[in-house]
């Protein structure tokens, strides 16, 4: 018996055995069969939605960046004009 559970058995039953423990014990191991699926099943979800999350966030930074690269291309355009100003100015 200890064997068997060392190995990965859920239970172990000796003969003769009651049919309602049997019954008991069958219906709890489907319980938590049931169980498990239903955690793989989330946790794939979960997978599912983290994987779709790192997808955005790095499209966002990405987005981010080229916000970065275009506002410094228009800040060096408007420093060249204001340049440009004071030095008409200055005519």
């Amino acid at each position: 018996m200890i064997a068997a559970l060392d190995a990965g058995a859920d239970d172990h039953i000796v003969k003769p055995f009651d049919f309602e423990m049997l019954d008991a014990r069958l219906r709890r191991v489907h319980a938590r069969a049931e169980r498990v699926n239903l955690l793989s099943r989330q946790y794939a979800e979960l997978d599912a939605r983290i994987a779709r999350r790192a997808m955005e966030l790095g499209e966002t930074r990405e987005t981010l960046r080229q916000l970065e690269l275009d506002r410094a291309r228009l800040m060096a355009s408007v420093d060249h004009l204001q340049a440009e100003v004071a030095r008409l100015s200055a005519r």
